[in-house]
Parts: structure tokens; C-alpha cells; sequence
């Protein structure tokens, strides 16, 4: 867990203990009110893990420039071989 969301967690925990209001949290932590409704939904739910951006530890789309490749070899075989 990063120290923005070891943060956000704290801040909403106090939300969560009745001692922070939603709106006073999400301008500490730099949020909307609504973002942080948002979120605050989900750490209600899901604890810290909630907090955490879900796409992490997993690779990314760009990471594939085989795949790209292959794709860019096909088409320029198809288009060749297509007669104009």
C-alpha cells in the first residue's frame, strides 16, 4: 500500500469512526465530494484492499509489442496479397 492510500485509509477510517464528515475528508485527501463517496464506498466494503488500484501488478496492454506486431505483419500480408 502506497502512503496516499495508507493515508486515504486513515482519513476515512475517522469518516468510518463518526469524528471526520465525508466532505471534510475529501478535501484533505484532494477528492470531490462525490470521488470520495465513491470510494468511500468501496473501503467500507472491501477494507484497506479497496483503497488500492485495481489494475495492480498486472501488465499493462502496451507490454505486448509482439502481439502488435503480428497484427501489423498480417494486415500488411493481406494487403499485398489482395489484388487492386
Amino acid at each position: 500500500m502506497s502512503e496516499k492510500e495508507r493515508l486515504h485509509k486513515a482519513i476515512f477510517e475517522m469518516v468510518k469512526q463518526g469524528r471526520l464528515t465525508l466532505e471534510k475528508a475529501a478535501n484533505q485527501v484532494g477528492l470531490s465530494y462525490r470521488q470520495a463517496k465513491r470510494i468511500y464506498k468501496r473501503y467500507k466494503v472491501e477494507g484497506g484492499a479497496g483503497l488500492m488500484h485495481k489494475l495492480r501488478g498486472r501488465e499493462s496492454n502496451r507490454k505486448h509489442p509482439e502481439v502488435k506486431c503480428r497484427s501489423v505483419r498480417k494486415t500488411k500480408i493481406v494487403m499485398m496479397t489482395v489484388p487492386t
